[in-house]
């Protein structure tokens, strides 16, 4: 990324979006924790004082820190690829830190994904929000009304959004759907491209998202 800016603000502006969707992105795509953390910057005049002239440089470094919890350590030779057709965009944003809360086991996996299924559909600008949704994110209507059913109508007293006569508590599968789901749709709340398919076993019920 190269772009000429007046200041340093200006530049962490331009900047900081596009490096947030870089950790997102290599967070959902390869699973790998990288995290950009600015330390300082250098600002250089593109047109230089008349000679005599005091001029002061502001010296530093952009730092990079990759970080995880892992039983193996692996070292990357080059840093992940920069997505180039997803972008940061506020609905992003609010997805993401209800994700890293449920990461941080700060909220439940049901809270957190209904709040992203009805995020997308409130943003979705249509009286039929569900459907609308589905266009807009390039999401099949399935798997938004699968995901609608599970954060409502699943869970038990430890894990449910809401309490029902007759709780169901979640399969280790229909956790790891919906988890896979509310990742793929993070990504697509970033980018306007159909990106994947998710399909339901007749026999055992759901089964994980796959990439087709």
């Amino acid at each position: 990324m190269k772009k000429h800016c007046a200041s340093v603000e200006e530049a962490r502006a331009s900047a900081d979006g596009f490096l947030f969707v870089w950790e997102v992105d290599a967070r959902l795509r390869l699973g790998i924790a990288v995290r950009f953390t600015y330390e300082d910057a250098q600002l250089i005049d593109r047109i230089p004082p008349p000679p005599g002239t005091l001029e002061v440089n502001i010296m530093g470094l952009a730092a990079v820190s990759v970080c995880g919890t892992a039983t193996v350590r692996m070292i990357q030779r080059a840093y992940p690829e920069p997505p180039s057709k997803m972008k940061a965009t506020p609905d992003l944003e609010t997805l993401w830190i209800r994700y890293g809360g449920y990461r941080a086991n700060r909220e439940l996996l049901s809270g957190m994904a209904y709040f992203s299924l009805t995020a997308l559909e409130a943003n979705a600008g249509s009286r039929r929000r569900r459907q609308a949704a589905a266009k807009k994110y390039n999401i099949d209507i399935g798997v938004l009304n699968k995901l609608g059913e599970l954060t409502s109508e699943r869970g038990d007293g430890a894990t449910a959004r809401k309490m029902s006569a007759n709780p169901v508590p979640y399969t280790r599968l229909e956790i790891c759907w919906i988890e896979e789901a509310n990742q793929d749709n993070h990504q697509e709340s970033g980018r306007n491209r159909s990106w994947y398919h998710m399909r339901e076993n007749n026999h055992e019920g759901l089964t994980c998202p796959v990439s087709l």
